[in-house]
Order: C-alpha cells, then structure tokens, then sequence
C-alpha cells in the first residue's frame, strides 16, 4: 500500500540523507565522480553568474548595481521562506519512495506555489511600506516572480533519483542562459529593469526542460497529497527551512541594512562588488559540504569514532586551503576589486578583507552545522542559527553608523564568530574523544 507524506518524513527524524542508502551501495569510484561533475557544474555556473555581474557593472552606474543587490537580498529572504525546507523532504522521500515520485513533484510544487504566493504578497508590501526600499520596488517585484519559477523547478527530482548528471545539467543551463540574457541586454543597451527577467527567464526554460525529462523517464505528474497531509509535511520540513532562511537574513543582511540606515547607493555598490567575491568564496565552500554531508552521514551510522575522524580529517585538509585563500584575497583586494569591477570599487579593499577572514570562519562553522545535521539535530542547529542571526544584525546596526560599510563587514564576522562558539559547544561530544575508565 502507498505510503503517506507523513510516513516517509520520518526520515528527517532518523537522520536519514538524502538518497544515503543509495550512495552506500554505490563503489567510491561512481560516487567521487558524480560528485565532482556536480561541483564543475555548480562552479562553472557560478562563474558565469559572476561574468554576468561583470557586464552589469560596466553597463550600469554604480547606484543601480546597489539597488540589483539590495533587491535580488530581499527576494532571497522571500525565496528562502516559500521553499519551507521542502526541497530537502521532497530529496529524501523521493530517494526512498521512487515509484511516487509524480505525487511527491505535484505536491511540493503545490505547497511550494502556495507558500511562494503569500510570501511574494508580503515581499510587495514591505517594501511598498518601507521608504528605503520604494524606490527599488518595481525590480523586487520583477526579481520576486524567481519564487515561482523556483516552486515549478524539479531539480530536486535527480538529486533524489542519484541523476547527478541531470542534476548538473540544470544548475549549469541556468548559469549559461543568464549569461546569455544579460550578454544581450547590455550589448544591446537594455533597461535595468530586463536584468530580472533574465534570470527569470532562465530557470523558467530549465523548469520545462526538467518536465521533459521526467516525461521521458515514463514518469508522469499525478494527484497532489490532500492539503489534510500538507500540515505534517510542513511540520518536518519547516525546522530545516527556518535555519536556512535565519542564514539567508544573517549573510544577507549586510546590503540590506546599509540601505536602511541611509548609506549612499554608490557606497553600497562598491560593497556589493565585494559582497559578491565574498558570495564566491561561500559557494565554493558550499561545494564542498555538498561532497561532506553524505560522508559525514555514514560515518555518524557507524560509529562515534569513524564521525569523530571524518570531521577533523576534513578540518584538516580544508583549513589550509581557506587560510591561504583569504591571505590571497587580502593581498589582492584592491587590485581585484578594482579589475573586475571599477577603479573606485577599490574603496571596499577592507570591507573585502574583513569578509575574507569571515568566510574562512564560515568553513568552520559549516563543519559544525552539518556535524549536527547529519546526526539529526536540527532543533539545536535552529536555536544556534536564531542565536546567531540576532548577533548578525545588533553588530551590523551598531557598527554601520560608525564605520559605514567597513563596520557591516566586522558585523558579519562577528556574527560568525558567535556562531563558530555555538557550534564548537553543540559538537564538543563529538569532537573529544570520551576515555572509558577500565
């Protein structure tokens, strides 16, 4: 008999992976390989999204690239509220429940739609209502219309089947159709406001080409769960989404609050030049715990010992690499900032090196978080992410006035600071090695 969307949610609390029982079947050899075409294709989107964020500048005024910024941070925080942590369920009941997955795609995307509706409806309003953010409302209202091109998106759909090629396939589209998009629009002197619609454009072409796919699986769309089912669902899901979406408002927060204590747009584009390089770091960071997670997942099945040693090879091996990256950065930064961007980008060198030494921070703290995550704490990881995220914000409010865009640089490390604290005291069972008296 089919099981219901309560049932498999169990997953979550048996802290259960994504397709983990998949990968464990799977020799070394396979699983190394799929997921290193994933991290090409994630990198290479991501350089292409950066490419596009190039030509941005060079064709628009800095005021305008501060307002892209400011407005694609608001949307994130509205995305990240919509999604509800229904893409990690929709993964792991997908991964043990192939033969539903049309009831599982129909009924995600139908609490993704809903969900995305109220919070685009909210998005709306709190900009109408804020005077700061007016002024950018008519492309928040444009960037917004990404909730609901990311509720019909099935790229959770391979993940869940172990697809990775298909999966890399979508990620990397995007990136090479957003180029193209903005490739044109500023080679053909486009408006501001046709930026949006590029990336819109892009994950709406990659929606349907991912229906496509599933069609050509033999796999068809049926029936969503009744919407009695969708409370149980939210309930498992909603703890992940929360902590994600905390995050999002912790690191995004900077353009954010540098427009709501009125500094100049100018200054904010200089900083978002940086913000950027530093949005480069993390995704390559993230990369990297895409590879980690599973690994970490098996090990906390086998034993305390195998955790305990996965966790502190991987700090080991990593933190080389991130210090001698963020020593690169610091040397570089105004050299950088100002080849990439523009001469006067040069103005954010510090801001830059501060966010350098926050993003090494950060490869710790994710250490920390997926530790936690793998072992089927995410209520603890929520209450260190709510913790965290007020730490973000108080730091940035005080020290914005005083030091402008160099102060919401130290707030962020600051913020990640505290969060490095609550996670080395969350995992510190984990992390000493308990001596059993004889």
């Amino acid at each position: 008999m089919p099981r219901g969307p309560g049932e498999p949610a169990q997953g979550l609390r048996d802290g259960g992976v994504p397709g983990d029982r998949s990968l464990s079947t799977r020799a070394p050899s396979s699983t190394l390989t799929r997921f290193s075409a994933l991290a090409l294709a994630d990198v290479a989107s991501r350089g292409l999204a950066f490419l596009g964020t190039l030509l941005i500048v060079r064709a628009f005024a800095d005021e305008a690239f501060g307002q892209i910024g400011v407005a694609t941070t608001v949307v994130t925080y509205a995305l990240q509220a919509s999604t509800c942590g229904l893409d990690v369920f929709a993964v792991r009941h997908g991964a043990r429940y192939p033969n539903q997955i049309g009831a599982t795609a129909s009924s995600v995307m139908a609490m993704r739609g809903a969900l995305g509706l109220a919070a685009y409806t909210v998005l709306l309003v709190v900009c109408w209502a804020l005077p700061a953010l007016r002024p950018i409302l008519p492309l928040v209202a444009l960037f917004g219309l990404t909730v609901f091109t990311g509720a019909l998106s099935l790229t959770w759909v391979p993940q869940a089947l172990q697809q990775t090629r298909v999966l890399a396939a979508a990620n990397l589209s995007i990136g090479v159709l957003y180029f193209l998009g903005v490739l044109l629009i500023t080679r053909t002197g486009g408006p501001l406001w046709s930026i949006p619609m590029a990336q819109v454009a892009a994950e709406a072409l990659v929606a349907v080409g991912l229906f496509r796919w599933l069609r050509g699986r033999a796999e068809r769309l049926t029936a969503p769960w009744p919407v009695a089912e969708w409370g149980r669902v939210l309930r498992e899901s909603a703890p992940i989404g929360a902590s994600w979406l905390l995050r999002a408002i912790a690191l995004g927060s900077d353009l954010v609050l540098l427009r709501l204590l009125l500094v100049g747009d100018a200054q904010i584009g200089w900083y978002n030049g940086a913000w950027r390089l530093f949005g480069l770091m993390m995704g390559l960071s993230a990369v990297y715990f895409t590879i980690l997670f599973p690994r970490l997942s098996q090990r906390a099945a086998e034993s305390p010992a195998a955790f305990r040693a996965e966790a502190l090879g991987s700090l080991a091996r990593v933190m080389p690499l991130a210090l001698a990256g963020a020593v690169g950065v610091a040397v570089l930064a105004p050299w950088a900032l100002g080849l990439l961007f523009s001469p006067s980008f040069a103005g954010a060198a510090m801001a830059l090196r501060i966010l350098a030494a926050a993003a090494v921070v950060n490869v710790v703290n994710n250490h920390f978080r997926y530790m936690l995550l793998a072992t089927n704490r995410q209520q603890v990881d929520l209450r260190n992410t709510t913790f965290a995220t007020a730490a973000h914000v108080a730091f940035k409010v005080m020290l914005i006035p005083i030091a402008g865009i160099e102060g919401v640089a130290v707030g962020t490390l600051g913020g990640e600071l505290v969060v490095l604290a609550l996670g080395l005291w969350a995992t510190r069972g984990d992390l000493v090695r308990r001596v059993t008296p004889e």
